[in-house]
């Protein structure tokens, strides 16, 4: 049927209120046909008009007289184009400062704590460990106490699952400008606020590491498990087996670490990964023999790394580490069943563990 046998059909079929909409409808129609060749070849060169748009739409404000004259010229001397005029304005200090104050006065989703140590930390809004800090003014006060007492002006620290860096800038002040810390952390969404983090409290003694740290080097995919946290898993290649998470390079402490002449103290929170950064960093153990740092936790071993608590502590004592419990008045020495043991008395997920090589 042609276009007039159509529109003649739809006269007869459409009530006569209806008539009118089918009308606007057609014209418009027949516009959009009449400028199909006009869309085609759209004209991208910046006009006066153009630089009065970028003010009100860019800079929420009427164009200036100076200002207008200046760009006026530009588009008519230079012929800029449509996205060459809007760069101009996007990099104007102007501009920039008009972002900054949109987004308020801290970062969108974060939200700064004052630690009592006179740290300033800038912590996730949806962060458990931000909202600890906030409350208390502190964090793990028993880790983070043994661990100041290790590091001295120029140890070297590493800082295995670092999130957004409470570890890393405190053992950063401790070490000093002779020191080195070495922060690896796989998850993209603690990469900028850890870096953040430095900046804001003036360490530069610290060197990001953005990987997981495994047994061995290879592509795994990272689950984001809220706030600072998240979760290693094999991938298989299929594209499917990546779901709402990201794919992160996997490395080992052995590779990382070659050719580093000294660590000290290696802390270790990677949500029952310890297991897989422990079975790559055996090299390291034996020829620095550092101070181990690590949360204990046998489920989470076991689900994640494969390996049971007991065979996990085993291996380290192969090694020649001596094991203490934190949190406790009397930080005795104990073997690995007794670690066993105090883990099965203990109400919650996990236990904090500092191992210490014999010399």
């Amino acid at each position: 049927m042609d276009r007039s046998r159509l529109w003649a059909a739809l006269r007869r079929a459409v009530p006569p209120p209806g008539m009118a909409l089918l009308r606007r409808a057609r014209n418009t129609a027949r516009r959009l046909e009449s400028n199909h060749v006009s869309r085609q070849s759209f004209d991208a060169r910046a006009r006066a008009g153009d630089v009065v748009a970028c003010y009100r739409l860019l800079l929420g404000r009427k164009p200036d007289e100076r200002g207008y004259r200046a760009y006026a010229l530009l588009v008519r001397k230079r012929h800029l184009t449509i996205g060459e005029l809007t760069g101009y304005f996007m990099s104007s200090p102007e501009f920039q400062d008009r972002m900054r104050r949109a987004d308020g006065p801290e970062p969108r989703g974060l939200a700064r704590v004052e630690l009592q140590n006179g740290m300033r930390l800038y912590v996730r809004s949806d962060d458990p460990v931000g909202a600890e800090m906030s409350r208390e003014g502190a964090y793990e006060t028993h880790v983070t106490e043994q661990m100041l007492r290790l590091l001295q002006p120029g140890s070297v620290f590493v800082d295995v699952g670092a999130s957004i860096g409470y570890f890393t800038i405190l053992a950063a002040r401790a070490v000093g400008s002779e020191g080195k810390v070495i922060a690896c952390e796989p998850g993209p969404q603690n990469h900028t606020v850890l870096l953040l983090n430095t900046v804001v409290n003036k360490v530069d003694n610290v060197l990001i590491v953005p990987c997981a740290i495994s047994d061995t080097a290879a592509v795994v995919a990272y689950r984001h498990l809220g706030g600072g946290n998240g979760a290693i898993a094999g991938f298989d290649g299929a594209p499917e087996s990546i779901g709402t998470g990201d794919l992160v390079q996997a490395r080992s402490l052995d590779d990382i670490l070659e050719g580093q002449p000294r660590v000290d103290v290696i802390k270790i929170d990677v949500e029952g990964a310890e297991g897989r950064v422990i079975a790559g960093a055996t090299e390291t153990l034996g020829r620095c023999g550092p101070t181990l740092l690590f949360e204990f936790s046998p489920p989470g071993l076991q689900a994640v790394s494969g390996v049971s608590g007991e065979d996990f502590l085993r291996g380290l004592a192969a090694l020649r580490y001596r094991f203490r419990v934190l949190g406790g008045d009397n930080l005795v020495t104990m073997t690995a069943d007794e670690v066993l043991e105090r883990f099965r008395r203990q109400p919650g997920d996990h236990i904090d563990v500092m191992a210490t090589a014999s010399r």
